[in-house]
């Protein structure tokens, strides 16, 4: 249970990390995931494959993802936790840049501090695969241009 979610946090947690300030731009605090926005675009417009790409973002990294806490200490430490499960590791944050570990793995992800909202903008190859892109791209006979995902946290 404990890998089922260090893998449903890093996709979120890539985008993570903190420069210890105090003030509204520090990251350092409790933030818990409240939303999962995703914006696609194709080649012809197609309502109906968009909504394919956003139920396949929401089944592999959004919907199980809404409650999440992330909690980030001064220290460079950070704790993931949903109910009694909780997964730790490191991160730093700088320039709009989170930077995690997680039993080893890592990575960045845009992070955009505004008062009481954190969002993260993981890169695009990280939350779906070509594979998935390929299967919706033949199925609505259309080409995916693009896919930005942003996670949605409110600092607590």
């Amino acid at each position: 249970m404990k890998k089922l979610l260090t893998l449903l946090a890093i996709p979120a947690l890539l985008v993570l990390s903190s420069c210890g300030k105090d003030d509204d731009d520090s990251i350092v605090g409790a933030w818990t995931i409240t939303d999962v926005e995703v914006v696609t675009s194709c080649t012809p417009d197609s309502p109906a494959a968009k909504q394919a790409v956003k139920d396949l973002v929401y089944e592999d990294a959004g919907m199980f993802s809404i409650g999440i806490t992330m909690t980030f200490l001064d220290d460079g430490t950070f704790t993931v936790s949903l109910g009694s499960l909780s997964v730790n590791g490191t991160y730093s944050y700088a320039n709009n840049v989170l930077t995690t570990m997680v039993d080893g793995e890592g990575g960045n992800t845009q992070a955009k501090i505004s008062g009481k909202t954190l969002r993260l903008s993981p890169p695009e190859d990280e939350m779906i695969d070509d594979s998935d892109i390929e299967e919706i791209e033949e199925e609505f006979g259309v080409t995916i241009n693009s896919v930005k995902v942003a996670v949605v946290l409110t600092r607590q």
